[in-house]
């Protein structure tokens, strides 16, 4: 059966993962693409024997490069510069996470390609995004993902050394965004007749990656905690406590009662270590559950309604849980 993207053609200018792995996607869905490589080869080729390997192939180049043709251009040259420019100019799509200085210097950015070719989508991976002080600037993705975006520093323990990632996380991922991009502007251009750019970065992915974390430490004011339980305890390795500064004052579960407490990041229902081993309320699943039902936020001063208008995270977040049981008497109270 052919795959949704058959007919649409791709050039593909990648090197390493993120880009190629962009473009192995899009041939997976159908897509006819050529990648072009440098008289030296797409720099991934050296994985082999850069793991320590001397076979005649190369797992991680392959796993990218899966399903493409190829053609090896010298774009410092004249000629070769033509032969990529008129592939390009018959092309749906190009794909590329080269350097943006390098490609404005070959004229293969976003502005004079477009401009030949108005149907073109053009998709640009990097590390910093298009634009800002760092748009130049390399990056691989345990740089721009894992370090820079704060998964590393998440999956630390207080006190810990950082986990190491493993080859092409960030990459991949990026890839797969890039290939979602690339399917919605050819669904714009369908309708509008004319291509677009479209892009993603290492940074960006990554921030997505750990959107719950961010999300919750900008909406709320702190961040969930990252805390490891003592050793021998028996049970996971993970918690959700409080922490951030000490701000005294009442907090409120969506039930309306109230209760004192002391620090603002009781996010995830928070529970002291239970001193029997494991139990669902220390268990990642008891966590999880009972942050969605109860979780618990500050209320705004030292006013105990919840429905206050001013107190949009409690009014708007927390909607009451649905219970068959009658009122509580601090519901009652209210």
């Amino acid at each position: 059966m052919p795959g949704p993207l058959e007919g649409v053609r791709v050039v593909e200018l990648g090197v390493w993962v993120a880009g190629p792995g962009a473009g192995g996607i899009l041939a997976d869905w159908g897509a006819d693409v050529i990648k072009i490589e440098p008289r030296t080869g797409d720099p991934a080729r050296q994985f082999a024997g850069m793991l320590g390997g001397d076979l005649p192939f190369n797992p991680p180049f392959e796993l990218d490069n899966r399903g493409k043709r190829g053609i090896v251009v010298d774009l410092a040259v004249p000629a070769g510069h033509a032969i990529a420019m008129r592939l390009i100019d018959d092309a749906d799509v190009f794909v590329t996470n080269v350097r943006l200085a390098a490609l404005a210097r070959l004229g293969l950015d976003p502005e004079p390609l477009t401009a030949r070719n108005p149907e073109l989508v053009y998709a640009a991976i990097t590390g910093y995004g298009l634009t800002g002080p760092e748009r130049e600037r390399a990056a691989y993705d345990i740089g721009a993902f894992w370090a820079r975006a704060g998964i590393a520093h998440m999956l630390t323990a207080p006190g810990g050394v950082p986990p190491f990632q493993r080859g092409g996380m960030g990459d991949h991922t990026v890839a797969m965004t890039a290939a979602g991009a690339v399917c919605a502007a050819l669904v714009s251009r369908d309708r509008t007749g004319r291509g677009q750019v479209v892009s993603t970065s290492l940074l960006r992915q990554g921030a997505y990656t750990v959107g719950f974390d961010l999300n919750t430490a900008l909406r709320f004011g702190v961040p969930i905690a990252r805390t490891a339980t003592g050793v021998g305890s028996g049970c996971s390795g993970w918690r959700a406590t409080a922490t951030g500064p000490t701000w005294p004052g009442r907090w409120s579960g969506p039930s309306g009662s109230t209760t004192r407490g002391s620090r603002p990041a009781r996010l995830a229902g928070a529970t002291a270590p239970s001193s029997s081993g494991c139990s669902t309320r220390s268990s990642p699943h008891g966590r999880a559950t009972r942050g969605a039902r109860r979780s618990i936020v500050r209320t705004c001063g030292e006013r105990r309604s919840t429905r206050s208008t001013r107190c949009w995270p409690t009014s708007r977040w927390l909607p009451p849980a649905p219970s068959s049981r009658s009122p509580t008497r601090a519901a009652r109270q209210r």
